[in-house]
């Protein structure tokens, strides 16, 4: 008989790569100069951008108990808002910035809750900063 899947690790390895490309992300955002662009912006998120929509599709693909499949989904349609939003961070000027880093900001809080979610159904502490 083979072993119950580990959906927790399984979750935990799909997830990986694009928490990696984001912790490598964060510290090149924080350090922009003022005088940055858009176009700065978006050069530093294309491998995040990228690593994010691998993790969503191989969420999407990968088997979850029928609990946890309808949070799965809505942590991808979060994570997919979240992409848009950043998708459009080569269109920001200095006069749209602040508008655009808003709603990021409630993009984020929105994709962090459904991981929340996640997390909890697949007995996993909550993730850290």
């Amino acid at each position: 008989m083979a072993a119950a899947p580990d959906y927790a690790q399984q979750y935990l390895q799909i997830v990986t790569p694009a928490n990696a490309a984001l912790a490598v992300a964060k510290p090149k955002l924080n350090t922009l100069p003022a005088s940055a662009t858009g176009a700065d912006v978006a050069r530093i998120l294309a491998p995040y951008l990228a690593a994010s929509q691998a993790m969503d599709e191989a969420l999407l693909r990968a088997p979850w108990p029928a609990n946890v499949l309808p949070d799965v989904r809505a942590l991808v349609t979060a994570d997919k808002v979240l992409e848009a939003q950043l998708e459009t961070a080569g269109a920001q000027t200095a006069l749209s910035l602040a508008g655009w880093e808003n709603t990021l900001a409630q993009d984020m809080g929105a994709l962090n809750a459904a991981v929340a979610v996640v997390r909890a159904d697949l007995g996993l502490p909550p993730s850290g900063p």
